[in-house]
């Protein structure tokens, strides 16, 4: 992964009550290639929220994000590919363990035994093959 520049960016959400809710308010900054970078803050200043953006899980109210010097758009569909550990466990209770891992991949591919695959390495790697169901 190369550079990474936010500029200017805001993100906004819609409360239940129809009004807007401020969370980044024209953030900028960059992080060069190869560097080593820490988004610091308390809880709920938008550290999380930021790295939604950059990952394209989330989209920006407005400004923009490029990574290597390449404007992203909404989910980053065709950009680098990337991703982060969510600070609290994030698995979709109504799918399998294999469900959950075709999760990112499924962004990427629709060859089915190419996910069923690549799955089964990962489980494997981390001691959880026989939980595949």
């Amino acid at each position: 992964m190369g550079s990474i520049k936010l500029s200017n960016v805001s993100k906004n959400f819609r409360r239940p009550d129809g009004a807007t809710l401020e969370v980044l308010d024209r953030v900028s900054f960059e992080a060069g290639q190869g560097s080593f970078s820490s988004i610091l803050g308390p809880s709920g200043c938008g550290k999380s929220t930021i790295l939604s953006l950059i990952a394209g899980l989330e989209q920006q109210s407005s400004g923009t994000i490029a990574v290597d010097g390449r404007e992203m758009g909404k989910g980053h569909a065709g950009g680098p590919r990337m991703g982060y550990v969510f600070q609290r466990p994030r698995l979709l209770e109504w799918r399998t363990v294999t469900e959950n891992v075709f999760l990112p991949l499924e962004r990427t591919s629709t060859d089915r035994s190419a996910m069923v695959a690549s799955a089964e390495k990962y489980l494997n790697l981390v001691g959880l093959e026989g939980y595949e169901a």
